[in-house]
């Protein structure tokens, strides 16, 4: 298959008419979730790797694995050498580097105490290399965006539904408590919510995945090692956000054991008043946006 064919290359039919064997490996591979994914192998030449297209597929989420691969030690995928990836103004494909586990989704509930612990430990240890990563002087006035600059599509801050996002870049912590405010009450949400917002708190601006789940964890059994996926969300967010997202309000019993685990093992700062009084704010304003 040629380095250079057009988008349409990408598609789980074109891979395997030239000969490539797929499997799925995202359970949601259907048209309105916006996004494919499937691992890719072929005999000869031997390859294999990771195939990512759709709508929600974005030049960001390379940028992002580039920088952790960069400054981190932090186990992640990198653009595969055998494809170029293509972008139009809708849609996005490229190909990555395969690696190897199962989701910590799929394996959580197999694991002793002392692994789920160790696990955690060690997501934690990955978050603070990560929130280390520099922001490129191309992004000087970007409060939150993501890793090659655009706007996130974060629902706290953007309609989900329509993928709508802001026109431009949020450029301090006041824009951010404001754009979230004014999509709660976009949503029918009152005025309470503006107070609880942490308005006095010092906050900088980190690198952050945004979307940390068992479910974008990958556990290598032989080696107790894990590996981040999904990093299509991943930039410059608020100091508090990935910790939002991880205790995010949940059913799914998984998680929630996971939630409980990354409590237990998590640094003092996250443990502290505030950060429950920012949490408790957030799921405020994700109780009317989402409807939970």
């Amino acid at each position: 298959m040629s380095r250079h064919e057009p988008l349409r290359m990408y598609s789980k039919k074109l891979f395997e008419e030239d000969g490539f064997t797929l499997t799925d490996l995202y359970k949601h591979n259907l048209p309105r979730c916006g996004m494919h994914i499937y691992h890719y192998s072929f005999d000869d030449p031997p390859m294999q790797g990771v195939l990512k297209y759709g709508g929600r597929v974005r030049p960001d989420e390379l940028r992002a694995m580039e920088l952790v691969k960069q400054y981190t030690s932090v186990p992640v995928s990198q653009q595969a050498a055998d494809f170029d990836p293509e972008f139009t103004v809708s849609e996005g494909a490229f190909c990555m580097t395969y690696i190897p586990g199962k989701s910590l989704e799929s394996c959580w509930s197999t694991l002793t105490s002392d692994v789920k612990q160790q696990v955690c430990l060690q997501i934690w240890d990955y978050i603070q290399q990560w929130q280390k990563i520099p922001k490129p002087d191309s992004l000087p006035d970007h409060f939150l965006c993501l890793a090659a600059g655009s706007n996130s599509p974060d629902i706290l801050l953007a309609d989900s539904s329509s993928h709508a996002r802001f026109d431009s870049p949020l450029r301090s912590h006041g824009e951010i408590l404001t754009r979230i405010f004014a999509r709660y009450c976009e949503n029918n949400g009152g005025k309470d919510l503006w107070p609880l917002l942490p308005h006095t708190r010092k906050t900088i601006s980190l690198f952050t995945h945004a979307d940390l789940a068992p479910r974008n964890i990958l556990f290598n059994e032989k080696s107790n090692q894990i590996g981040i996926i999904d990093w299509e969300n991943a930039g410059w967010y608020p100091d508090y956000w990935e910790f939002i997202k991880i205790f995010k309000p949940t059913s799914d019993p998984v998680e929630c054991d996971w939630q409980r685990y990354m409590e237990a093992t998590a640094p003092s700062t996250w443990k502290s008043p505030e950060a429950k009084e920012i949490l408790a704010a957030i799921n405020v304003a994700r109780g009317v946006l989402i409807g939970g």
